[in-house]
Formats: C-alpha cells, sequence, structure tokens
C-alpha cells in the first residue's frame, strides 16, 4: 500500500486544489480530503468528479484552524487544505453514506451502504474510519453495533468549523452537507490497522453520580443543581452562572467517566462541558445517562501537548511495530486540545515530536469537535471530547 499525504495553506479554492492535484497520481483507491470550512467545498467537490477520479472513491471532512503533519501545523489565516491519498491496497474498501435528515437509522444505512459498496454483505470490516457532524455520534454507533451485533473498530471523528458556528461540513462522491454520517470499511488482506484511543488529563478524588439528566446535560448531581456542584468543585475560581459559556474554561478540567479498567488502571472517556443552561444544568458535547459516576479530571497545557507524541510512542511499543513498516499515519486530536495549545503552547513542537518518532512515514492530524475510537481492540467503540486517537495503516 502506499500512503501519502499532501497539504497546502493556500487560501484561495481554485489555488489550493492546483496545488494539491499537481502532486496526485492517478489509480487512487482512496482520497481522504480535509479542510478548513471557510474553502468553496462545492468547488471541490466538483474538482475531484474529473475523469483522473472515476475510479476512486473519495470522501471528506472539515478540520478546525488547520491541519496537523509531522513537519509542521499548517495554518493560513486559519485555513489548510489536505489530502490523504492510499493506492495499492490489499484489499477491499466501501463507503457508505447517510445523509437524510432523520436522525434514525443513519449508522445502519451507511453500514448497509459500505456493505454493498465493496462487495462484502454479510461480513464485517477489518477497520471502520468515522466521519460525522457533530450531535449524534452515539446513536449511530449503536446503530453500527446493533446492526452487526459485534464490537467493531471504529476510529474518527466529527467535523468542524473554526467557531462553531455550524459551517462543517461532510463530503462524498459528489455530495456536500452539513449534517449525516461517512464510513469507510476497510477489509484488509494482509495490511493491519493499529489504533489507540487515549486523553491527556488525569482524574481527580472529586466524584458525583448523575441523578438526572436530559439526553446532553446534567440536571442533577448527587441529587442537587448540577450548577452548584459544579462550583463546589472549584471554589478558587469566579463561581459560573447561568446562561454562561464555559467551553473554555473547561478545557483543562472537563469531566470523565471510567468506560474500561485493565490491571486496576481505570480508561476515561472524557466529556467537554459547553455551557450553563438557563436551569442551571451542565450542557456537554456527549450523551450522558442518570447511574452515571462523572469524576472531576485535570490537565495542563504541557500535558496535552505532550500527549500526542506520547500516545505514538506508546502504539509503537504496544504492538512492538518497526517503524519501516508503516505506511502512513492519521491522527485525531480534538479541535478545544489544539485551541489551547495554539494560544498558550506550541503547536510546532508537536509536529517535532512526531518528526523524531516517525521521520519521513506521512501523518495527518485532524481538529475534531469530537472524537470516536476504542480503547482496546476488543472493547467497544465509544464517542468522547477533548481525545485523540493514532491510527497506523501498515505496508503488506
Amino acid at each position: 500500500m502506499k500512503f501519502d499525504v499532501f497539504t497546502t495553506s493556500l487560501t484561495n479554492t481554485t489555488a489550493a486544489l492546483k496545488e494539491l492535484d499537481s502532486q496526485l497520481s492517478c489509480d487512487i483507491d482512496l482520497l481522504m480530503i480535509y479542510g478548513t470550512s471557510q474553502y468553496d467545498w462545492e468547488l471541490i467537490s466538483k474538482h475531484f468528479q474529473s475523469s483522473k477520479y472515476k475510479n476512486t472513491k473519495i470522501v471528506g471532512a472539515s478540520s478546525c484552524m488547520g491541519l496537523l503533519t509531522s513537519f509542521q501545523f499548517v495554518s493560513n489565516n486559519d485555513h489548510a487544505l489536505g489530502i490523504v491519498s492510499i493506492k495499492d491496497f490489499n484489499g477491499d474498501i466501501g463507503v457508505g453514506t447517510s445523509f437524510h435528515s432523520e436522525i434514525e437509522n443513519r449508522g445502519k444505512f451507511a453500514f448497509e451502504e459500505l456493505l454493498k459498496d465493496s462487495d462484502r454483505i454479510g461480513e464485517c470490516p477489518d477497520f471502520i474510519w468515522f466521519l460525522s457532524s457533530p450531535g449524534n455520534e452515539e446513536r449511530t454507533l449503536q446503530e453500527i453495533r446493533s446492526y452487526y451485533g459485534a464490537d467493531i473498530q471504529i476510529f474518527g471523528g466529527s467535523c468542524a468549523d473554526n467557531t462553531i458556528a455550524g459551517e462543517w461540513k461532510l463530503l462524498s462522491a459528489n455530495t456536500v452537507v452539513s449534517e449525516g454520517v461517512i464510513l469507510i470499511g476497510f477489509f484488509s488482506f494482509d495490511q493491519n490497522i493499529y489504533s489507540l484511543f487515549q486523553n491527556g488529563h488525569i482524574p481527580l478524588e472529586t466524584k458525583a453520580v448523575v441523578t438526572s439528566a436530559n439526553k446532553r446535560e446534567i440536571l442533577e448531581l448527587d441529587s442537587k443543581p448540577a450548577l452548584e456542584v459544579l462550583n463546589s468543585w472549584r471554589p478558587n475560581e469566579i463561581p459560573f452562572k447561568k446562561n454562561e459559556s464555559i467551553l473554555e474554561a473547561t478545557t483543562l478540567n472537563p469531566i470523565g467517566r471510567e468506560r474500561e479498567r485493565i490491571k486496576d488502571i481505570p480508561f476515561y472517556l472524557l466529556s467537554h462541558p459547553s455551557s450553563i443552561s438557563n436551569s442551571g444544568g451542565i450542557e456537554l458535547f456527549t450523551d450522558i445517562q442518570v447511574g452515571d459516576e462523572i469524576t472531576y479530571m485535570a490537565g495542563s497545557i504541557e500535558r496535552i501537548q505532550a500527549r500526542v507524541g506520547e500516545v505514538v510512542y506508546t502504539l509503537l511499543s504496544r504492538d512492538e511495530i518497526e517503524k519501516n513498516s508503516i505506511a502512513g499515519v492519521l491522527i485525531v486530536y480534538c479541535a478545544g486540545c489544539m485551541m489551547s495549545v495554539k494560544e498558550n503552547g506550541d503547536l510546532n513542537q508537536i509536529s517535532k515530536e512526531l518528526k523524531d518518532l516517525l521521520g519521513e512515514i506521512p501523518v495527518l492530524g485532524i481538529h475534531t469537535f469530537g472524537e470516536q475510537g476504542n480503547f482496546f481492540q476488543s472493547s467497544e467503540s465509544y464517542h468522547g471530547n477533548l481525545m485523540l486517537s493514532v491510527t497506523f495503516f501498515m505496508r503488506s
């Protein structure tokens, strides 16, 4: 398999496409297009309908403010456009989409289409790459599991814009939308795909049980108003108020739920509080259930900046992977973490660490409004916030 990454920070859509197109060959199996939402995505879609790509499966999604590579954080006035090109994949690749307005059965329809597209009806992909609009990721994941009845390796991220204005994009074939889901299934004969899903925060001793909730809003914790409890956890800070955005203030102090445990080590799925509602509820970017025990988490700019390289190193070590056997790498790095490092740290330091660890291996990192993955190969796939994943696509 040949895995290539090409990026540009030209802000004009036509010029950016011309620069990227000049580097692409023919007979590509899969093109994954990632870029910031300000580009003309209809023009991008039209460009890749040319005869040069008539046998290529094409998908795309928007990323927040830029793209991460092992050379630099690519961004020019918060513009970046990048492409992952996969060629000579030894197996089958199927793409399934569901862009209908109804939320129900999006996952089921997309999964069915993926199987038809790959001519693998009745089989299960070795790996699924997940692209979704923000808002209903848990339901889509559950529908995929319910349809197939087994744990599947599902990794990816929810598309994003630069300001949470709903301007995010999904692209497939000749369609550009802002709502829906795209699934890319890989059926491999001999090319393994390795992934790791982690976060960059640590749990504190502070915990509570959700006693009242409504989808993505916590109303009560330990039978007390959620706002009251949250403010008690941060006694030295200005109290949060009703109708207040708390997104930036909670990037380093989100809430976590233990979802897996191995050798007494807990693994936490994070939820990012976005605002305080009119009623004093804590609004999140993930679903929450009555009975969930939540833990107050703590992070630092230094820790979330270093975490990308740490996860790459862990994946290399855990699976005893030789670097020269890796064809390419996809990284999903939460937009909230990225923006915090962009403002207070050094995103190019992350690129330097990736270069030190991976050398010349092609790398593309995207910045998302939600992250999906499995903590372990046999575990359930989850949707979280402020998470990151690293995926290695291996050579034959």
